[in-house]
Protein backbone atom coordinates (compact mmCIF):
# COMPACT_ATOMS: atom_id res chain seq x y z
CA UNK A 1 0.00 0.00 0.00
CA UNK A 2 1.64 3.33 -0.96
CA UNK A 3 1.55 6.10 1.34
CA UNK A 4 -1.45 7.92 0.98
CA UNK A 5 -0.22 10.97 2.21
CA UNK A 6 1.43 11.56 -1.12
CA UNK A 7 -1.99 11.53 -2.43
CA UNK A 8 -3.61 13.63 -0.20
CA UNK A 9 -0.83 16.44 -0.19
CA UNK A 10 -0.87 16.81 3.70
CA UNK A 11 0.90 15.43 6.21
CA UNK A 12 0.32 12.05 8.34
CA UNK A 13 -1.05 13.76 10.97
CA UNK A 14 -3.60 15.45 9.41
CA UNK A 15 -5.07 13.03 7.35
CA UNK A 16 -6.22 9.65 8.07
CA UNK A 17 -4.75 6.42 6.08
CA UNK A 18 -6.49 5.42 2.74
CA UNK A 19 -8.13 2.12 2.55
CA UNK A 20 -6.18 -0.14 -0.24
CA UNK A 21 -4.12 0.25 -3.31
CA UNK A 22 -3.87 3.02 -6.01
CA UNK A 23 -5.41 2.17 -9.37
CA UNK A 24 -5.68 3.80 -12.62
CA UNK A 25 -9.02 5.24 -13.62
CA UNK A 26 -9.17 2.52 -16.47
CA UNK A 27 -9.64 -0.02 -14.15
CA UNK A 28 -12.36 1.10 -12.25
CA UNK A 29 -15.06 -1.92 -11.94
CA UNK A 30 -18.30 -0.90 -10.54
CA UNK A 31 -20.64 1.18 -12.25
CA UNK A 32 -21.39 3.84 -9.90
CA UNK A 33 -17.74 4.79 -9.57
CA UNK A 34 -17.37 4.72 -12.68
CA UNK A 35 -19.75 7.10 -13.53
CA UNK A 36 -18.58 9.55 -10.96
CA UNK A 37 -15.07 9.61 -11.80
CA UNK A 38 -16.51 10.46 -15.15
CA UNK A 39 -18.74 13.02 -13.79
CA UNK A 40 -16.15 14.68 -11.15
CA UNK A 41 -13.29 14.60 -13.88
CA UNK A 42 -15.38 16.55 -16.31
CA UNK A 43 -14.37 20.51 -16.57
CA UNK A 44 -17.78 21.32 -16.01
CA UNK A 45 -18.23 20.82 -12.34
CA UNK A 46 -15.66 23.25 -11.05
CA UNK A 47 -16.46 22.79 -7.35
CA UNK A 48 -15.36 18.89 -7.38
CA UNK A 49 -12.09 17.14 -8.65
CA UNK A 50 -11.09 13.26 -8.42
CA UNK A 51 -7.45 13.44 -6.59
CA UNK A 52 -7.37 9.23 -7.17
CA UNK A 53 -8.76 5.96 -7.28
CA UNK A 54 -7.81 2.96 -4.93
CA UNK A 55 -8.73 -0.95 -4.87
CA UNK A 56 -10.19 -2.66 -1.42
CA UNK A 57 -10.74 -5.66 -1.77
CA UNK A 58 -13.74 -6.16 -4.46
CA UNK A 59 -14.74 -2.47 -3.83
CA UNK A 60 -13.93 0.59 -5.76
CA UNK A 61 -12.71 3.85 -3.77
CA UNK A 62 -12.96 7.76 -4.96
CA UNK A 63 -10.74 10.02 -3.55
CA UNK A 64 -12.22 13.19 -4.43
CA UNK A 65 -11.68 17.15 -3.34
CA UNK A 66 -14.93 19.21 -2.80
CA UNK A 67 -15.04 22.88 -2.17
CA UNK A 68 -18.22 23.74 -0.47
CA UNK A 69 -19.55 26.86 0.54
CA UNK A 70 -17.66 28.37 3.70
CA UNK A 71 -18.62 31.52 5.14
CA UNK A 72 -16.48 33.63 6.74
CA UNK A 73 -17.72 32.37 10.49
CA UNK A 74 -18.36 28.79 9.82
CA UNK A 75 -20.75 27.30 12.75
CA UNK A 76 -18.72 24.29 12.20
CA UNK A 77 -15.14 23.60 10.85
CA UNK A 78 -15.95 22.89 7.55
CA UNK A 79 -13.06 24.20 5.40
CA UNK A 80 -12.65 25.57 2.23
CA UNK A 81 -11.66 22.18 0.50
CA UNK A 82 -12.58 18.84 2.19
CA UNK A 83 -10.96 15.53 0.69
CA UNK A 84 -13.45 13.65 0.75
CA UNK A 85 -13.31 9.16 -0.03
CA UNK A 86 -16.31 7.32 -0.93
CA UNK A 87 -16.17 3.65 -1.14
CA UNK A 88 -18.74 1.75 -3.34
CA UNK A 89 -19.60 -1.74 -2.39
CA UNK A 90 -18.65 -4.49 -5.20
CA UNK A 91 -22.35 -6.23 -5.08
CA UNK A 92 -24.28 -2.92 -4.50
CA UNK A 93 -26.03 -4.24 -1.56
CA UNK A 94 -25.19 -1.16 0.77
CA UNK A 95 -25.19 2.90 -0.43
CA UNK A 96 -21.33 4.18 -1.41
CA UNK A 97 -19.65 4.90 2.31
CA UNK A 98 -18.71 8.25 2.52
CA UNK A 99 -15.88 9.28 4.95
CA UNK A 100 -13.81 12.60 5.47
CA UNK A 101 -10.52 12.03 5.49
CA UNK A 102 -9.21 14.75 7.23
CA UNK A 103 -8.40 13.60 11.24
CA UNK A 104 -10.47 17.23 13.01
CA UNK A 105 -13.25 16.77 10.21
CA UNK A 106 -16.16 17.52 13.12
CA UNK A 107 -18.59 15.29 14.42
CA UNK A 108 -21.85 16.55 13.93
CA UNK A 109 -25.28 16.04 13.23
CA UNK A 110 -26.01 13.89 10.30
CA UNK A 111 -23.30 11.89 11.04
CA UNK A 112 -23.12 8.36 11.57
CA UNK A 113 -21.85 6.80 14.48
CA UNK A 114 -18.46 5.39 15.28
CA UNK A 115 -15.19 5.19 17.03
CA UNK A 116 -13.83 8.37 17.66
CA UNK A 117 -10.52 7.06 16.16
CA UNK A 118 -12.48 6.36 12.52
CA UNK A 119 -12.88 8.96 10.30
CA UNK A 120 -15.88 10.52 10.20
CA UNK A 121 -19.44 8.88 8.35
CA UNK A 122 -21.26 11.45 6.38
CA UNK A 123 -25.07 10.81 6.41
CA UNK A 124 -25.80 12.01 3.28
CA UNK A 125 -29.63 10.67 2.32
CA UNK A 126 -32.54 9.81 4.72
CA UNK A 127 -33.86 6.98 2.30
CA UNK A 128 -33.51 3.45 2.22
CA UNK A 129 -30.83 2.68 -0.29
CA UNK A 130 -33.09 0.32 -1.88
CA UNK A 131 -35.15 3.50 -3.22
CA UNK A 132 -31.96 5.50 -3.74
CA UNK A 133 -30.90 3.08 -6.88
CA UNK A 134 -33.89 3.20 -8.66
CA UNK A 135 -32.83 6.98 -9.73
CA UNK A 136 -28.94 7.22 -8.61
CA UNK A 137 -26.87 9.28 -10.42
CA UNK A 138 -23.40 10.59 -10.26
CA UNK A 139 -24.73 14.18 -10.73
CA UNK A 140 -27.25 13.70 -7.63
CA UNK A 141 -24.90 12.71 -6.00
CA UNK A 142 -22.07 15.00 -6.38
CA UNK A 143 -24.73 17.34 -5.45
CA UNK A 144 -25.98 16.35 -2.05
CA UNK A 145 -22.18 15.93 -1.18
CA UNK A 146 -21.52 19.46 -2.12
CA UNK A 147 -24.66 20.43 -0.40
CA UNK A 148 -24.21 18.45 3.00
CA UNK A 149 -20.26 19.64 3.34
CA UNK A 150 -22.01 24.34 2.90
CA UNK A 151 -25.30 23.42 4.60
CA UNK A 152 -23.18 21.98 7.65
CA UNK A 153 -20.78 24.42 7.78
CA UNK A 154 -23.65 27.17 8.06
CA UNK A 155 -25.75 25.05 10.74
CA UNK A 156 -28.18 24.69 8.41
CA UNK A 157 -28.09 21.00 7.51
CA UNK A 158 -31.14 19.88 9.90
CA UNK A 159 -33.93 21.77 8.19
CA UNK A 160 -35.82 23.46 10.95
CA UNK A 161 -39.48 21.52 10.26
CA UNK A 162 -37.28 18.17 10.36
CA UNK A 163 -37.94 15.40 13.38
CA UNK A 164 -35.32 16.01 15.99
CA UNK A 165 -32.33 13.24 15.84
CA UNK A 166 -32.83 10.50 17.36
CA UNK A 167 -30.31 9.68 20.59
CA UNK A 168 -29.11 6.29 19.10
CA UNK A 169 -28.73 4.88 16.05
CA UNK A 170 -31.06 2.20 16.95
CA UNK A 171 -31.42 -1.58 18.10
CA UNK A 172 -33.03 -4.59 16.62
CA UNK A 173 -34.36 -6.09 19.66
CA UNK A 174 -37.79 -4.79 20.27
CA UNK A 175 -40.03 -3.98 23.21
CA UNK A 176 -43.61 -3.95 23.48
CA UNK A 177 -44.97 -2.32 26.28
CA UNK A 178 -48.42 -1.23 28.04
CA UNK A 179 -49.13 1.95 27.20
CA UNK A 180 -49.30 3.00 30.90
CA UNK A 181 -45.23 2.32 30.96
CA UNK A 182 -44.75 4.76 28.73
CA UNK A 183 -45.86 7.92 31.12
CA UNK A 184 -42.50 8.40 33.26
CA UNK A 185 -45.20 10.28 35.68
CA UNK A 186 -47.60 7.61 36.47
CA UNK A 187 -48.00 5.73 39.34
CA UNK A 188 -47.10 2.40 37.31
CA UNK A 189 -43.46 3.55 36.43
CA UNK A 190 -42.07 0.73 37.96
CA UNK A 191 -43.76 -2.59 38.65
CA UNK A 192 -43.30 -6.59 38.08
CA UNK A 193 -44.17 -7.41 34.20
CA UNK A 194 -44.89 -10.80 32.73
CA UNK A 195 -42.80 -10.69 29.65
CA UNK A 196 -42.61 -13.05 26.98
CA UNK A 197 -40.50 -13.64 23.69
CA UNK A 198 -42.09 -13.85 20.69
CA UNK A 199 -39.65 -14.20 17.99
CA UNK A 200 -36.03 -15.14 18.02
CA UNK A 201 -33.90 -15.01 14.81
CA UNK A 202 -30.38 -14.34 13.73
CA UNK A 203 -29.10 -13.06 17.38
CA UNK A 204 -32.54 -10.74 17.29
CA UNK A 205 -35.93 -10.71 19.45
CA UNK A 206 -38.68 -9.10 20.29
CA UNK A 207 -40.58 -9.59 23.34
CA UNK A 208 -44.10 -8.37 24.76
CA UNK A 209 -44.31 -6.87 28.37
CA UNK A 210 -47.76 -7.29 29.98
CA UNK A 211 -48.58 -6.21 33.91
CA UNK A 212 -48.64 -9.20 36.25
CA UNK A 213 -51.89 -10.49 36.68
CA UNK A 214 -53.86 -8.58 34.37
CA UNK A 215 -52.14 -10.38 30.93
CA UNK A 216 -55.23 -10.96 29.02
CA UNK A 217 -56.97 -12.92 31.29
CA UNK A 218 -53.55 -15.05 31.94
CA UNK A 219 -51.19 -15.38 35.23
CA UNK A 220 -47.81 -16.27 34.58
CA UNK A 221 -45.09 -16.17 36.31
CA UNK A 222 -42.86 -12.61 35.79
CA UNK A 223 -39.64 -13.35 34.10
CA UNK A 224 -38.26 -9.47 33.98
CA UNK A 225 -39.01 -6.00 37.01
CA UNK A 226 -39.60 -2.32 35.16
CA UNK A 227 -38.68 0.34 35.74
CA UNK A 228 -38.79 3.87 34.49
CA UNK A 229 -36.77 6.92 34.59
CA UNK A 230 -37.01 10.55 33.31
CA UNK A 231 -33.79 11.99 32.50
CA UNK A 232 -33.21 16.09 31.67
CA UNK A 233 -33.56 17.61 28.66
CA UNK A 234 -30.52 17.70 26.13
CA UNK A 235 -30.29 19.21 22.63
CA UNK A 236 -30.26 17.00 19.74
CA UNK A 237 -27.41 16.48 18.10
CA UNK A 238 -25.24 13.62 16.67
CA UNK A 239 -26.22 10.23 17.42
CA UNK A 240 -24.33 8.70 19.81
CA UNK A 241 -22.40 5.14 20.82
CA UNK A 242 -25.13 2.91 22.80
CA UNK A 243 -24.35 2.61 26.10
CA UNK A 244 -22.87 -1.08 26.67
CA UNK A 245 -22.66 -1.21 30.54
CA UNK A 246 -24.67 0.53 33.58
CA UNK A 247 -21.60 2.62 33.96
CA UNK A 248 -21.41 3.97 30.02
CA UNK A 249 -25.40 4.74 30.41
CA UNK A 250 -24.17 6.77 34.01
CA UNK A 251 -21.71 8.67 31.73
CA UNK A 252 -24.04 9.40 28.71
CA UNK A 253 -26.29 10.72 31.33
CA UNK A 254 -23.91 13.13 32.14
CA UNK A 255 -24.22 15.49 35.09
CA UNK A 256 -27.87 13.61 35.82
CA UNK A 257 -26.10 10.26 36.22
CA UNK A 258 -25.73 10.68 40.11
CA UNK A 259 -29.27 11.75 40.40
CA UNK A 260 -30.34 8.07 37.98
CA UNK A 261 -28.04 5.95 40.15
CA UNK A 262 -30.19 7.32 43.46
CA UNK A 263 -33.29 7.07 41.89
CA UNK A 264 -32.30 3.25 40.49
CA UNK A 265 -31.14 2.59 44.61
CA UNK A 266 -34.79 4.16 45.92
CA UNK A 267 -36.34 1.83 43.55
CA UNK A 268 -34.75 -1.40 44.27
CA UNK A 269 -35.35 -0.79 48.20
CA UNK A 270 -39.16 -0.35 47.38
CA UNK A 271 -39.01 -3.29 45.33
CA UNK A 272 -36.69 -4.67 48.33
CA UNK A 273 -40.01 -4.47 50.63
CA UNK A 274 -42.79 -5.34 48.32
CA UNK A 275 -43.63 -9.19 49.18
CA UNK A 276 -44.20 -10.00 45.48
CA UNK A 277 -41.73 -9.05 43.95
CA UNK A 278 -38.62 -11.20 42.94
CA UNK A 279 -35.37 -9.45 43.73
CA UNK A 280 -33.90 -12.59 41.96
CA UNK A 281 -35.45 -11.36 38.06
CA UNK A 282 -33.23 -9.09 36.69
CA UNK A 283 -34.31 -5.51 35.65
CA UNK A 284 -35.76 -3.62 32.48
CA UNK A 285 -35.24 0.14 32.56
CA UNK A 286 -37.26 2.04 30.58
CA UNK A 287 -35.87 5.88 30.28
CA UNK A 288 -37.08 8.81 28.54
CA UNK A 289 -35.21 11.84 27.18
CA UNK A 290 -36.54 14.85 26.37
CA UNK A 291 -35.22 16.71 23.49
CA UNK A 292 -35.20 20.44 22.29
CA UNK A 293 -33.82 21.66 19.07
CA UNK A 294 -31.79 24.16 21.06
CA UNK A 295 -30.26 25.18 24.36
CA UNK A 296 -32.29 26.61 26.36
CA UNK A 297 -35.32 25.84 24.38
CA UNK A 298 -38.34 24.11 25.40
CA UNK A 299 -38.85 20.35 25.12
CA UNK A 300 -39.93 19.10 21.90
CA UNK A 301 -40.11 15.52 21.50
CA UNK A 302 -39.01 12.32 23.56
CA UNK A 303 -36.72 9.76 22.88
CA UNK A 304 -37.85 6.48 24.76
CA UNK A 305 -35.06 3.76 24.92
CA UNK A 306 -35.40 0.29 27.36
CA UNK A 307 -31.95 -1.07 29.20
CA UNK A 308 -32.33 -4.58 29.69
CA UNK A 309 -30.20 -6.61 31.87
CA UNK A 310 -28.96 -10.22 32.44
CA UNK A 311 -28.29 -10.06 36.05
CA UNK A 312 -30.81 -10.21 39.18
CA UNK A 313 -31.36 -7.28 40.74
CA UNK A 314 -29.85 -8.53 44.02
CA UNK A 315 -26.46 -8.28 41.98
CA UNK A 316 -27.42 -4.92 40.17
CA UNK A 317 -27.89 -3.21 43.88
CA UNK A 318 -24.75 -4.41 45.03
CA UNK A 319 -22.99 -2.66 41.44
CA UNK A 320 -24.58 0.41 42.57
CA UNK A 321 -23.75 0.27 46.20
CA UNK A 322 -27.54 -0.09 47.55
CA UNK A 323 -26.31 -3.29 49.66
CA UNK A 324 -23.01 -4.22 50.67
CA UNK A 325 -23.03 -7.85 48.06
CA UNK A 326 -25.87 -9.66 46.81
CA UNK A 327 -26.95 -11.70 49.88
CA UNK A 328 -27.26 -7.66 51.48
CA UNK A 329 -30.54 -7.34 50.29
CA UNK A 330 -32.20 -10.78 51.17
CA UNK A 331 -30.61 -10.52 55.13
CA UNK A 332 -32.00 -6.46 54.87
CA UNK A 333 -29.16 -5.52 55.37
CA UNK A 334 -29.34 -2.00 53.44
CA UNK A 335 -26.74 0.50 53.22
CA UNK A 336 -28.13 3.83 54.72
CA UNK A 337 -26.13 5.89 52.53
CA UNK A 338 -25.85 4.51 48.74
CA UNK A 339 -21.84 3.22 48.45
CA UNK A 340 -20.97 6.44 45.84
CA UNK A 341 -17.91 4.89 44.56
CA UNK A 342 -19.53 2.37 42.77
CA UNK A 343 -21.70 3.06 39.43
CA UNK A 344 -23.08 -0.49 38.11
CA UNK A 345 -19.07 -1.61 36.62
CA UNK A 346 -19.39 -4.58 34.09
CA UNK A 347 -23.28 -4.40 34.51
CA UNK A 348 -24.08 -5.23 30.73
CA UNK A 349 -27.09 -3.40 29.04
CA UNK A 350 -29.10 -4.84 26.26
CA UNK A 351 -30.53 -1.71 24.13
CA UNK A 352 -34.06 -2.45 23.17
CA UNK A 353 -36.69 -0.34 20.99
CA UNK A 354 -39.93 -0.20 23.09
CA UNK A 355 -42.98 0.41 21.58
CA UNK A 356 -46.37 0.77 23.15
CA UNK A 357 -48.87 -1.30 22.35
CA UNK A 358 -51.92 0.46 20.95
CA UNK A 359 -55.24 2.37 22.23
CA UNK A 360 -57.82 2.63 20.30
CA UNK A 361 -57.88 5.81 19.76
CA UNK A 362 -54.18 5.12 18.57
CA UNK A 363 -56.04 3.32 16.29
CA UNK A 364 -58.19 6.13 15.52
CA UNK A 365 -55.60 8.47 14.98
CA UNK A 366 -53.73 5.76 12.40
CA UNK A 367 -57.19 6.26 10.54
CA UNK A 368 -57.11 9.57 10.41
CA UNK A 369 -60.54 9.94 12.14
CA UNK A 370 -61.14 11.62 15.64
CA UNK A 371 -61.84 8.66 18.15
CA UNK A 372 -65.87 7.77 19.11
CA UNK A 373 -66.19 6.69 22.65
CA UNK A 374 -69.90 6.46 22.22
CA UNK A 375 -71.23 3.16 24.05
CA UNK A 376 -73.25 1.08 21.25
CA UNK A 377 -74.94 -1.97 21.31
CA UNK A 378 -75.03 -4.25 18.31
CA UNK A 379 -77.12 -7.12 17.46
CA UNK A 380 -75.94 -10.15 15.56
CA UNK A 381 -71.94 -11.17 15.31
CA UNK A 382 -72.43 -13.64 12.33
CA UNK A 383 -70.77 -12.83 9.25
CA UNK A 384 -72.44 -8.93 7.97
CA UNK A 385 -71.71 -8.54 11.96
CA UNK A 386 -68.42 -9.64 12.21
CA UNK A 387 -66.91 -7.70 9.55
CA UNK A 388 -68.59 -4.77 9.84
CA UNK A 389 -67.56 -4.58 14.20
CA UNK A 390 -64.22 -5.28 12.84
CA UNK A 391 -63.74 -2.64 10.98
CA UNK A 392 -65.60 -0.05 13.29
CA UNK A 393 -63.24 -1.29 16.01
CA UNK A 394 -60.16 -0.92 14.28
CA UNK A 395 -60.96 3.01 13.25
CA UNK A 396 -61.51 3.54 16.61
CA UNK A 397 -65.28 3.70 16.51
CA UNK A 398 -67.15 3.19 19.93
CA UNK A 399 -66.81 1.07 22.85
CA UNK A 400 -69.02 -2.47 21.75
CA UNK A 401 -71.38 -4.73 23.59
CA UNK A 402 -72.09 -7.16 21.01
CA UNK A 403 -75.75 -9.41 21.49
CA UNK A 404 -76.16 -12.74 19.90
CA UNK A 405 -76.66 -16.71 20.75
CA UNK A 406 -75.55 -18.77 18.08
CA UNK A 407 -72.02 -20.74 17.77
CA UNK A 408 -69.69 -20.50 15.17
CA UNK A 409 -70.02 -23.96 12.83
CA UNK A 410 -67.40 -24.98 10.38
CA UNK A 411 -69.14 -23.60 7.61
CA UNK A 412 -69.63 -20.39 9.35
CA UNK A 413 -65.78 -19.33 8.70
CA UNK A 414 -65.99 -19.39 4.84
CA UNK A 415 -67.25 -15.53 5.15
CA UNK A 416 -66.97 -15.00 8.76
CA UNK A 417 -64.13 -12.81 10.22
CA UNK A 418 -63.23 -15.87 12.86
CA UNK A 419 -61.03 -18.80 11.95
CA UNK A 420 -60.96 -22.21 12.94
CA UNK A 421 -59.83 -21.71 16.35
CA UNK A 422 -63.25 -20.27 17.27
CA UNK A 423 -65.32 -23.61 16.08
CA UNK A 424 -67.57 -24.35 18.52
CA UNK A 425 -67.72 -21.18 20.89
CA UNK A 426 -70.52 -18.73 21.16
CA UNK A 427 -69.72 -15.68 17.60
CA UNK A 428 -70.12 -12.94 20.45
CA UNK A 429 -67.89 -14.40 23.12
CA UNK A 430 -65.22 -15.08 20.17
CA UNK A 431 -65.97 -12.01 18.44
CA UNK A 432 -65.00 -10.08 21.44
CA UNK A 433 -61.86 -12.09 21.86
CA UNK A 434 -60.60 -11.49 19.01
CA UNK A 435 -61.82 -7.68 18.32
CA UNK A 436 -59.84 -7.29 22.16
CA UNK A 437 -56.68 -7.98 21.02
CA UNK A 438 -56.40 -5.56 18.57
CA UNK A 439 -55.89 -2.96 21.24
CA UNK A 440 -54.80 -2.65 24.96
CA UNK A 441 -58.35 -1.12 26.12
CA UNK A 442 -60.44 -4.06 25.26
CA UNK A 443 -63.30 -1.80 23.77
CA UNK A 444 -65.74 -4.73 23.14
CA UNK A 445 -67.43 -7.25 25.77
CA UNK A 446 -70.37 -9.79 24.62
CA UNK A 447 -73.74 -10.89 25.75
CA UNK A 448 -74.68 -14.05 24.69
CA UNK A 449 -78.62 -13.84 24.64
CA UNK A 450 -81.47 -14.35 22.07
CA UNK A 451 -82.97 -10.48 22.13
CA UNK A 452 -86.59 -11.52 21.11
CA UNK A 453 -87.00 -14.61 23.40
CA UNK A 454 -84.56 -13.97 26.56
CA UNK A 455 -84.54 -11.33 29.37
CA UNK A 456 -82.50 -10.30 31.87
CA UNK A 457 -81.24 -6.71 33.64
CA UNK A 458 -77.68 -7.19 31.86
CA UNK A 459 -79.91 -7.26 28.34
CA UNK A 460 -81.82 -4.45 30.04
CA UNK A 461 -79.26 -2.54 31.25
CA UNK A 462 -77.40 -2.78 27.82
CA UNK A 463 -80.12 -1.11 26.23
CA UNK A 464 -80.90 1.61 28.63
CA UNK A 465 -77.31 2.59 28.65
CA UNK A 466 -76.57 2.38 24.84
CA UNK A 467 -75.98 5.64 22.77
CA UNK A 468 -76.51 3.49 19.75
CA UNK A 469 -77.87 0.11 18.96
CA UNK A 470 -76.69 -1.16 15.63
CA UNK A 471 -79.09 -4.08 14.32
CA UNK A 472 -76.40 -6.49 12.03
CA UNK A 473 -78.86 -9.17 12.69
CA UNK A 474 -80.93 -9.63 9.35
CA UNK A 475 -83.93 -10.24 11.11
CA UNK A 476 -87.12 -8.32 9.81
CA UNK A 477 -88.33 -10.15 13.73
CA UNK A 478 -85.36 -8.20 15.33
CA UNK A 479 -85.54 -4.77 13.54
CA UNK A 480 -89.21 -4.46 14.58
CA UNK A 481 -88.29 -5.65 18.52
CA UNK A 482 -85.18 -3.03 18.21
CA UNK A 483 -87.12 -0.37 16.86
CA UNK A 484 -90.29 -0.61 18.99
CA UNK A 485 -90.17 -2.58 22.61
CA UNK A 486 -86.75 -1.94 23.60
CA UNK A 487 -86.35 0.89 26.09
CA UNK A 488 -83.76 2.91 25.19
CA UNK A 489 -82.58 7.14 24.26
CA UNK A 490 -80.21 5.22 21.88
CA UNK A 491 -80.70 6.01 18.09
CA UNK A 492 -81.16 2.61 16.10
CA UNK A 493 -79.37 2.17 13.27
Amino acid sequence: MNNPVESLGGDEDENHPLPGDPIEICDLSIPKAIALADYVSNDATDYIALIGCRRYGKNDVLVIAVEPEVPQHPVNDIRRRETIVVEFDHDDRRQPRVTAARRSFPRVIHTNVGLATRPVDLCLFDRPYAEQKMNWTAAQFASQLHRWLSKTARGELHDPDQPLEQLFFGSPHRLILPRSCLYASSEVGEQTLVVRRVREEGGQFTMIAEESGTAKGRREPSDFALIAYEANCRTHGLIDIQPGTLDELVQFLGDDGDGFLEALSAKLKRFQDAEDVDLELPLIMVVWFPKSRADQAGIESIDLWAFGTACSMLKLGAAIGTWGDSDGATRGGVLLNRDTTKSGEGVELDLMTPTALLSQKDGARCNGIHSDRFDYVAVGAGSIGSHVLEQLVRSGVGRWTTIDDDTLLPHNVARHVLTGWAIGLPKAEALSRHLNSIYEDNPTRAIIANVIHDQSDELDDAFREAEGIVDLSASVAVTRKLAIDVESNGRRI
